[in-house]
């Protein structure tokens, strides 16, 4: 999988892995291409935009807090049934790849989700 990553001279690695998060995203939504943003020049703020060759970009913003991270990204990108599929399936991969269980939240938002991942 390739990266283009944006990135500031004061960025350092967070408390959790959060380019293995955008990997396991890409990986559970079969999407390849990967830009990850940092709008705050900090590694606090993450815009990763994922897509495939000829399709529709989609943009999935990222906070990271120590051990845990925000996951927002609209409604419109999956139904509610295909949500509730794929956060089976990401909460599995996130398991395999760091080791050890995997706290997965879910929350609806009028208009997004919001996924908290912590490890």
């Amino acid at each position: 999988m390739r990266h283009r990553v944006d990135t500031s001279p004061e960025a350092h690695m967070a408390t959790i892995d959060y380019l293995k998060v955008i990997d396991l995203l890409a990986k559970t939504l079969q999407l390849e291409r990967v830009d990850i943003h940092f709008p705050d020049k900090s590694i606090n703020k993450i815009e990763a935009v994922l897509g495939r060759e000829g399709g529709a970009e989609k943009k999935f913003h990222l906070s990271v807090n120590g051990y845990s991270i925000l996951l927002s990204f609209p409604k419109a990108y999956l139904s509610q049934k295909e949500f509730y599929r794929w956060l089976s399936a990401f909460e599995y991969e996130c398991e395999q790849a760091f080791m050890k269980n995997t706290s997965i939240h879910a929350n609806e938002e009028a208009a997004q989700y919001q996924v908290t991942i912590s490890i």
